[in-house]
């Protein structure tokens, strides 16, 4: 789940967007293997659809899909050509085209990392979202109604906070730009800040992936894109204590997904990186990450948007000059043949807006996709 922070961010992720696979090797103590697998299912996706009010000045953030009858996303709206007011588009059936969805500004909400998180409660949903003062430092903003305009507030730190994730009512981690972390429930903060270890080099952070709630157990994994071959890690949040790990061969992960507690996916393949992935199955134990060159054929080094959201669906996307491709995977794995491998009909093949700035699968049949352009496009298993 990679969210596109601001134009000029789109621009420093580069103009095409390429690649990711996984590996072969078993991990030390993590019980599964990077081995070959099934041949992937084969998924078909929709021609791109626009959101209403989005024009080339908006910046698009986060998608969160908690189910597939609610799907929200933060960004702004196009008033004019050069106006925009920011806020959250959201849908109660997200297949259903663009008029399905639905704009509510949000008074004061500035995007910065354009970041959202929603979790399901029962049948409504808890959701977060980071933010900026207009001096620069950084807010939360939560809500148990999502499709209002009314959402909780609180000034969480005094540098630019770039991403958000959750891992059930409203319990979030945020990180920011410094490489401070901290943790929230509801508006409340929950843990002190915290400055991730000097050696990780965590000072642009881009990425947080939290697995769902499971019975007392919580896992947190961070990626930056300046941290050199480092993720960090905490199965206790709340409590500052994270863990940082030099994942060996790699260049710089600024994604990061964990779909549950034995298993994380990061990507990094920005402009003028190596393309790689890092996989752990067993992410919360020291040793586990390991890391492999990602030989895609016809692609740059370039990836904006990945989402594991569970152990049977991951799900990655990135844009060349042919457009934006998507990877999807029922069963992830070391092998290239356990992945399948769409071109969508969505934006221009040339302009950075067309990358994909978010995708959520909410179920294992269905994924929803948006471009930075504010496209959705929408893949089934044919």
């Amino acid at each position: 789940m990679r969210a596109l922070p601001t134009v000029a961010g789109l621009r420093k992720l580069g103009l095409t967007l390429a690649v990711l696979v996984v590996l072969a090797t078993t991990l030390a103590g993590a019980g599964s293997a990077y081995g070959s697998a099934a041949k992937p299912s084969v998924w078909k996706w929709s021609k791109g659809v626009k959101l209403p009010g989005v024009t080339g000045s908006s910046v698009l953030g986060q998608l969160s899909c908690p189910s597939t009858s609610f799907c929200i996303l933060d960004g702004q709206k196009s008033l004019t050509k050069s106006s925009n007011v920011s806020g959250v588009w959201w849908s109660s059936d997200p297949t259903g085209g663009a008029s399905k969805w639905h704009f509510v500004h949000i008074a004061g909400f500035t995007p910065s990392g354009a970041s959202i998180s929603c979790s399901k409660a029962g049948n409504a949903y808890d959701c977060a979202m980071v933010g900026t003062t207009p001096g620069g430092g950084g807010v939360l903003y939560q809500t148990g109604h999502p499709t209002g305009s009314s959402w909780g507030t609180v000034t969480i730190d005094t540098n630019l906070v770039q991403a958000v994730s959750c891992w059930v009512n409203v319990q979030c981690a945020e990180l920011d730009d410094q490489g401070t972390v901290l943790t929230t429930t509801g508006t409340a903060v929950t843990s002190t800040a915290s400055v991730f270890p000097a050696d990780a080099g965590f000072n642009d952070i881009w990425s947080i992936g939290c697995a769902p709630y499971k019975a007392g157990k919580t896992l947190c994994a961070a990626a930056a894109q300046s941290a050199s071959d480092s993720i960090a890690w905490s199965t206790h949040p709340a409590s500052g204590k994270w863990h940082t790990e030099h994942v060996g061969g790699s260049s710089d992960f600024d994604l990061v997904a964990c779909a549950t507690y034995t298993l994380c996916i990061a990507t990094e393949g920005e402009s003028n990186d190596i393309p790689r992935i890092g996989l752990s199955f067993a992410p919360s134990k020291a040793g586990t990450w390991k890391s492999f060159k990602v030989p895609f054929k016809g692609f740059v080094e370039n990836l904006s948007a990945v989402t594991c959201q569970s152990a049977t669906l991951c799900a990655f996307s990135g844009h060349n000059s042919g457009g934006n491709f998507v990877y999807v995977s029922t069963k992830p794995s070391a092998s290239l043949s356990a992945w399948h491998e769409s071109t969508l009909q969505d934006g221009k093949t040339s302009d950075y807006l067309s990358t994909a700035a978010g995708i959520s699968c909410p179920s294992t049949k269905e994924c929803v996709l948006v471009s930075g352009g504010g496209e959705l496009v929408i893949g089934k298993p044919s």
